[in-house]
């Protein structure tokens, strides 16, 4: 089927070739088995293979072959991926997906062509800036004008305000050193945990139950004095210059102590930047895994009244973190609470980073799934590890008129740890 793609988009007249670009070669690794499909959201949705991984291959090994241009529909089709890398995890050829589709975007982002993913990028390098636009967003919550926009704001503006979190948070992630407070029996080791710079303004309450809960296991926790990016967000928008730049932020963080990741979709970067597979690389770790590795022996939380929540794995906990289980290992201790998993055949909510501001139409038909997932007895709360997908779940349940309030891990036990 894949050469049905190439030959027609080679036809199409109106379009003119762009220039040559390489990096590409790995495309040709692909061995057309089809193995890709059914883990493909994209294909899953259209059955078109111009959306599937090995159609995307084709035009890309094709367009660094300059046999194809990169016309309206070649760009369509590649701008479509979402990046989830579930067609990696089961590749047998092994054909390094996400670093071709990332090579991709490289060569062809321009700051015209996403405005405001890139405006975006660039708030992450500005935390003065960032601190305040998020004061005045949290003064718009006070005043309702929020929730208004939500409902008659034109166009874009609209969009982003249906994005923002709902209710918008009055707080920023904790700053500075923190130690335990008395004798808890426990060791005396100090970790740092990261402030990523999206999450800690927009999920406050999750940093500050990671905080809390490490304190009463004994953890020394030290908090950046301003949110460190790691550079996804300028990856996903294709500024590779940018997202190295933010990255070296990073080295900002003690050396001689673990790294925790509270955002699924930082771990990644952040392990990449902390030096990865050096003998010398700082031990970076998702929170969710850190805590089951970690737990207490005496420590027993419990619900007072039964509590069920669905339990949502972002594609990054699967791709990145390899650690999919993690989250229900840790909800599993908890006494009175049932956790319901939301089907990996679901497949990624329509976040991906940028891409619900990059692709709008494509990420919400794909964040309509998110509802028909919980089935018909909704839960008493939804509970992600990535604030993209936290995101893209509370647009979901507004648009639905649930009222379903949506939490990270850590927050769900510390609730059981505080009735326990």
């Amino acid at each position: 089927m894949w050469f049905y793609i190439v030959s027609n988009l080679a036809r199409i007249p109106e379009m003119t070739a762009s220039p040559r670009c390489s990096g590409f070669e790995d495309a040709d690794r692909c061995v057309q088995c089809a193995l890709c499909l059914p883990h493909c959201p994209t294909y899953r949705l259209t059955h078109d293979e111009s959306e599937s991984p090995r159609g995307r291959l084709a035009m890309l090994g094709a367009w660094g072959r300059n046999e194809i241009p990169l016309d309206l529909s070649t760009r369509k089709a590649l701008d479509h991926c979402l990046g989830c890398l579930a067609c990696e995890a089961v590749c047998p050829a092994e054909v390094p997906y996400g670093k071709l589709i990332d090579r991709y975007h490289e060569a062809t982002a321009t700051p015209l062509r996403e405005p405001l993913l890139w405006l975006l990028v660039w708030l992450t390098r500005q935390h003065g800036v960032a601190k305040r636009l998020h004061r005045l967003l949290a003064g718009l919550e006070r005043m309702r004008i929020l929730a208004l926009l939500r409902q008659v704001a034109p166009g874009r503006l609209r969009r982003a305000a249906t994005l923002l979190p709902d209710p918008y948070p009055m707080a920023v992630a904790p700053r500075g050193r923190f130690t335990p407070k008395g004798d808890t029996g426990n060791r005396t080791q100090r970790v740092s945990l990261l402030a990523g710079c999206v999450s800690s303004l927009w999920m406050p309450d999750a940093y500050q139950a990671a905080l809390a809960l490490l304190l009463a296991w004994g953890f020394t926790v030290d908090l950046p004095d301003h949110a460190l990016c790691c550079g996804a967000l300028a990856r996903h928008a294709g500024n590779f210059r940018t997202a190295q730049t933010v990255r070296t932020e990073l080295g900002l963080l003690p050396s001689a102590q673990p790294v925790l990741v509270l955002d699924s979709g930082c771990f990644a970067e952040t392990r990449a930047a902390c030096g990865a597979e050096d003998s010398d690389a700082r031990i970076v770790y998702e929170l969710t895994s850190f805590l089951d590795a970690n737990w207490p022996p005496s420590l027993k939380p419990t619900f007072e009244r039964p509590e069920r929540v669905a339990l949502h794995i972002p594609c990054t906990q699967r791709s990145e973190v390899r650690d999919a289980d993690a989250a229900m290992r840790l909800l599993g201790r908890i006494g009175n609470l049932t956790v319901q998993p939301i089907p990996a055949g679901y497949g990624c909510c329509g976040a991906a980073g940028g891409y619900l501001l990059r692709e709008p139409s494509m990420s919400d038909t794909l964040g309509a799934t998110l509802i028909a997932s919980l089935g018909p007895e909704p839960p008493d709360r939804i509970v992600t590890t990535n604030i993209g997908c936290r995101l893209r779940w509370q647009s979901e349940l507004r648009r639905s008129g649930h009222h379903i309030p949506v939490e990270h891990p850590v927050e769900t036990l510390l609730r059981a740890c505080a009735r326990s």
